[in-house]
């Protein structure tokens, strides 16, 4: 047989295996001999109890446009989206570009695409199309109020899907219960909502408590409820389980640079190296452009958006120095972007690529695939930043300096991630109780003079 040419596959009966070599087959018909027996039998591909589609002999038409051809008489798969009179008008009806509508309802526009392929003009379109048939089966009457309170208040794109997310969830709940009237809504509607949320397996229902707050507030200040907010923040929350700092250790470090240094590519090298001295987060990581690094000062810039949505400047040292150097001379200066990580083909590192990069380096297994014989089990980006509170508290330095390079806006948040071991505390308290000592042995002698006017005699004339 000549390289390059597939050798064809004699069609066989569905039922009993006999081959049927002139019968030709596409996709979607289903090939059954001439016994009775398994013309009876026949059942369609992958639903045991479908009933097939049986097309008699000139009784439908070929589906591709140009063809006037009857469909062959015999066996389909059911709710085929169009049935064909042979294997090439399968295929070119497949691949025949036809001007179809955009299935998104407010956009109708007409474009060029293959049928059963494409419905909409744009991923876009399709997204938007996905979620509002979500939004009107969650939501169903209160539709329309949703939408107004979406339009009219001024959120942040950074808690637009939390807020959907919320309130249609909540929406989902008041029709399930039969709830007709928001103003019937109090406090242990609020409740049963959590509990609803907890047998349901939909642990979302404790964040979309404060979308609900928001939302009863709007309904208050535009006067469509009179009752008070049912939202009680001091009952209406989950305890938080407060975690402890979960560094890699030094050890663990040093196994995962061999790693690196072995098997690992220069970009993701540095990846690591920023992540480990910065301590910035991955989807920061991901978002540095050329622009935001200063060599000189050693020092690069956290841009907007970001989880604290707060510009900072953050300190980096010696690995990142190296390995920066290194992929400055590797990477191609015509890419049409100026994103610092970027992989093979050029295009820029988003956060879940990025992750999955370093993961597949490191890890023997990573969602579900072997990638090496040897390496850790699981990988946390989010690890170094751990890592980097610790290590600034081992060598030093003040929690002012530890907050304002980790960018946490309290105490409380930084100790969440600064990990303090028995020497470091060791350490503390032999530096305290020595100046402690020495400030008893040796008081400070007063500088001010205030202590002779206190025990000098008054001047002024006694009372009367």
């Amino acid at each position: 047989m000549p390289k390059g040419k597939k050798k064809r596959v004699v069609p066989c009966c569905s039922v009993c295996g006999k081959a049927i070599p002139e019968a030709e087959v596409w996709r979607g018909r289903i090939v059954v001999c001439e016994k009775k027996s398994c013309r009876k039998d026949v059942r369609a591909f992958g639903k045991s109890n479908a009933t097939p589609r049986y097309i008699g002999a000139n009784e439908v038409r070929c589906g591709r446009p140009g063809c006037d051809n009857y469909v062959p008489e015999g066996y389909f798969q059911p709710n085929l989206q169009y049935t064909v009179c042979s294997e090439s008008c399968y295929w070119r009806r497949s691949w025949e570009a036809e001007t179809l509508t955009c299935a998104y309802p407010p956009c109708g526009k007409e474009f060029r695409g293959r049928s059963g392929y494409r419905r909409y003009c744009g991923k876009e379109h399709a997204k938007l199309h996905v979620q509002d048939q979500h939004l009107d089966s969650f939501c169903g009457g209160f539709r329309d109020l949703y939408q107004e309170y979406i339009d009219s208040t001024s959120l942040s794109k950074r808690s637009m899907s939390t807020q959907r997310s919320g309130l249609a969830l909540f929406f989902h709940f008041v029709n399930e219960h039969g709830i007709t009237d928001l103003e019937t809504v109090v406090p242990a509607t609020i409740t049963r909502f959590l509990k609803w949320g907890e047998e349901t397996a939909k642990p979302s229902v404790w964040n979309a408590i404060w979308v609900i707050s928001s939302f009863m507030d709007w309904m208050r200040g535009t006067g469509r409820r009179k009752g008070a907010n049912p939202v009680i923040t001091r009952y209406h929350r989950r305890p938080k389980a407060k975690r402890l700092p979960r560094p890699y250790t030094e050890e663990q470090m040093r196994y995962i640079w061999m790693l690196l240094e072995q098997r690992g590519t220069t970009v993701v090298r540095l990846a690591v190296a920023i992540a480990e001295e910065t301590g910035i987060r991955i989807s920061e990581l991901a978002n540095i452009r050329m622009a935001d690094i200063d060599p000189k000062k050693q020092r690069l810039f956290v841009r907007l958006p970001n989880k604290t949505m707060v510009e900072a400047w953050v300190p980096f040292h010696s690995s990142t120095v190296k390995f920066l150097k290194v992929w400055l001379s590797e990477r191609d200066p015509k890419l049409p972007h100026d994103f610092l990580l970027c992989c093979g083909q050029g295009k820029p590192y988003k956060k879940g690529r990025l992750h999955d990069a370093i993961a597949r380096i490191l890890c023997k297994t990573h969602r579900g695939h072997k990638y090496n014989d040897e390496g850790i089990d699981s990988w946390s980006t989010h690890r170094l930043r751990h890592l980097m509170a610790t290590r600034l508290v081992a060598g030093g330095a003040n929690a002012a300096a530890v907050m304002a390079i980790g960018r946490w806006a309290s105490f409380s948040a930084m100790q969440g991630y600064s990990q303090v071991d028995d020497a470091v505390k060791a350490r503390g308290y032999d530096e305290a109780m020595t100046k402690a000592r020495k400030n008893r042995e040796q008081p400070a002698k007063a500088t001010s003079s205030f202590r002779k006017y206190v025990n000098q005699q008054s001047r002024l004339p006694k009372a009367s």
